[in-house]
């Protein structure tokens, strides 16, 4: 009977009794962790858009236009790329982003500076999580130590995973509210909040749906609740899975299953997996001791052969799980970081649904509070049962929080942008044949076709089947004129993923480029049969149409891609082109008119407002053209035919007549 006594006494709310301290130290504390924060994360916010941002920022259109929030929550997380299934429904998650372009456009520093701002906020809800379960003293030096620690390097300052830091901050302080709605005496206002937070985790990122594991852990570890008391009091929960209810209402809505998307990278058999989900932990335990050689991509190798590095780790999680169980007696504190490390790591061990990059330093961005929790905690218990030792032991930590200080500030400007990011990457992975895929694609949007086509090869020698590589290699050696290479490896890409549109066009293209209109036509066909409304295509067969002599279904090329993009600036140029051409020029006009207000300052314009002036001399409204090859001479002095048609219309037209000449003071494009 007295251990029964004992077990449903609640935990004390620290592990080591600390006296009471003013409440200016809780200030102190957060400006002293704030500050840390912000400067060793200073030298980020020069940094650009890296990798994935170019795709979910810079390339999403349904951040620019409020009115695109219904479909947010309709569809998945990738929606405004049309690019096919994905598992992810992250609505919050793309409301973040649309609340920074409005606020901010697209500067990279206020985003960089935005995520920062995000971290800071799960650093704070961490710190009150602490607080809360075992005292100031503790939460202050976990807390340091998750502000320092360079292993969150890059969920910090790669703005595409601003996800973790939310789902972070939606955890922390979701597990802070529920813990108060437990120990206060008006627990409801607590028990929303949780609530909330466990919703707002849901819709950000899906590793919130550990949240009611990390409940229960609370219940079982920290306030040692018998498993029978945890039953009985299940009505406790009927609000998390009401909103766990509605998420998955509203994930079924947008994906039409609960993962659509099967995992397409490693197939694993049970006995693999078996093997390699305990190395995986290992190597991810290791990297919170070890946080040095910090990269971007590592190359991962699944476990198909019992070895020492299974039975290690297999031994490393027995001994873990045992001294957690064992410290819910003595420690229950410790008992609940231990589960917490367990538990929001287990999403990212599943090998298959995780992605190509299965080992990645930001998924221990959550986890990794409870190893901070553990390590403040020994340091502080050394220096109290062994006073003598209290210098050396403060200055090691010292040299310690010293070393992951240097590790972040020196990090940080490795993701200054692409081409730095996937550099250093491929020097740290040269048998990725991802990464080197990638840097062949950034040196050839830099203008690098040579060095982008050495990278390409050399990727394919790692990894021969790898559709996109084939792909870009394709337009590597078409940009060099090697159209015969150029059609072997697109004709591969599309061999290798049947559905892959965008190789078809590109094939079609280097026919096009040989004036082999036929085959052309033929590869844009295939293309739109995989995606009727693949705007790019079908302006492209227009192009095809027209120079076959059928200038009808050019145009009708051409109206079904707007249709499909409205916002397509080659598809309104060429429309333009093609009805001025049949005596169409007013509607030619208003759609040159539309690129203009589209992109007023793009690489376009000097054409657009040329071709404008075309049409209007079409028209006879000579001074109206005479104004627009007067503008296309300005933004390209280098334009001869705008020369050529200035200097002939101001020899026509009176003086009186003729425009003001414009000057670099109007440029307004």
């Amino acid at each position: 009977m007295a251990r029964r006594s004992k077990r449903q006494q609640a935990p004390p709310r620290a592990a080591q009794p600390t006296p009471p301290r003013p409440r200016s130290a809780l200030w102190w504390h957060l400006a002293l962790l704030l500050a840390v924060t912000f400067a060793i994360y200073g030298n980020s916010l020069t940094n650009g858009f890296v990798s994935d941002d170019d795709f979910q920022v810079l390339g999403n259109k349904l951040i620019t236009d409020y009115h695109n929030l219904p479909k947010i929550f309709t569809s998945n997380v990738w929606a405004f790329a049309n690019s096919g299934m994905t598992n992810y429904f992250r609505p919050l998650h793309m409301v973040v982003y649309m609340a920074e372009f409005y606020l901010f456009g697209l500067d990279p520093f206020s985003w960089h500076f935005a995520n920062l701002v995000f971290h800071a906020l799960a650093l704070v809800a961490a710190y009150f999580l602490v607080r809360a379960l075992a005292g100031e003293t503790l939460a202050f030096w976990a807390g340091l130590w998750f502000a320092l620690h360079p292993i969150h390097v890059e969920a910090v300052i790669w703005v595409a995973v601003v996800t973790d830091l939310l789902c972070g901050l939606a955890l922390f302080a979701g597990v802070f509210y529920y813990h108060r709605a437990r120990t206060d005496a008006r627990p409801y206002r607590f028990y929303a909040l949780s609530v909330l937070a466990f919703f707002c985790g849901l819709l950000v990122k899906e590793t919130a749906f550990v949240f009611p594991g990390l409940l229960l852990a609370y219940e079982f570890f920290y306030r040692r609740e018998s498993p029978l008391a945890i039953l009985r009091a299940l009505v406790r929960y009927i609000p998390f899975a009401a909103v766990a209810a509605a998420y998955l209402a509203l994930r079924l809505n947008a994906l039409g299953r609960f993962a659509p998307a099967s995992g397409m990278h490693f197939k694993l058999s049970l006995w693999e997996m078996f093997l390699s989900v305990p190395v995986l932990f290992a190597k991810y335990v290791w990297k919170l001791f070890v946080p040095l050689d910090l990269n971007y991509y590592y190359v991962y190798h699944p476990v198909r052969t019992l070895g020492w590095p299974v039975f290690t780790s297999l031994l490393l999680i027995a001994g873990l799980a045992a001294a957690m169980f064992w410290l819910r007696q003595w420690q229950p504190l410790l008992a609940f970081s231990l589960a917490w490390f367990f538990i929001t790591l287990a999403p990212v061990l599943s090998i298959p649904n995780v992605g190509e990059n299965v080992f990645t330093e930001r998924y221990l961005y959550i986890p990794s509070l409870g190893f901070c929790v553990l390590g403040a905690w020994a340091w502080l218990e050394i220096r109290r049962r062994v006073p003598a030792t209290r210098q050396a032991v403060a200055g090691a930590l010292a040299l310690l929080f010293v070393f992951y200080a240097v590790q972040t500030v020196r990090r940080n400007p490795d993701w200054k942008d692409d081409m730095t990011l996937f550099t250093k990457t491929a020097e740290q992975s040269p048998e990725s044949a991802t990464t080197l895929s990638n840097l062949g694609y950034i040196h050839y949007l830099h203008g690098h076709v040579d060095r982008a086509i050495q990278f390409y090869r050399r990727s394919l020698e790692l990894e021969p089947r790898r559709a996109l590589t084939h792909n870009n290699l394709g337009n590597a050696l078409s940009n060099k004129g090697q159209f015969d290479q150029a059609i072997v490896h697109l004709r591969k890409a599309t061999e290798l993923k049947t559905d892959y549109f965008g190789a078809w066009l590109n094939l079609g293209l280097v026919y096009a480029a040989q004036k082999g209109w036929d085959p052309a036509i033929e590869s844009y066909q295939k293309a739109l049969a995989i995606k009727s409304d693949f705007a790019e295509a079908l302006t492209a067969m227009g192009l095809a149409l027209w120079a076959k002599g059928q200038p009808a279904d050019s145009i009708a090329s051409y109206r079904k891609a707007l249709a499909a993009k409205p916002d397509y600036i080659e598809a309104h140029i060429n429309l333009a082109s093609a009805l001025s051409e049949t005596g169409a020029p007013d509607e030619a006009v208003e759609h040159l008119q539309t690129v203009l207000r589209l992109r007023p300052g793009g690489p376009h314009a000097s054409v657009v407002h040329f071709n404008l002036g075309i049409n209007y001399e079409r028209k006879q409204l000579w001074k109206a053209a005479l104004v627009e090859y007067e503008r296309a001479l300005l933004l390209n002095p280098a334009f001869p035919e705008a020369r050529k048609k200035v200097e002939y219309l101001r020899s026509r037209l009176p003086a009186e007549s003729q425009p003001q000449p414009f000057s670099p003071l109007q440029r307004r494009f």
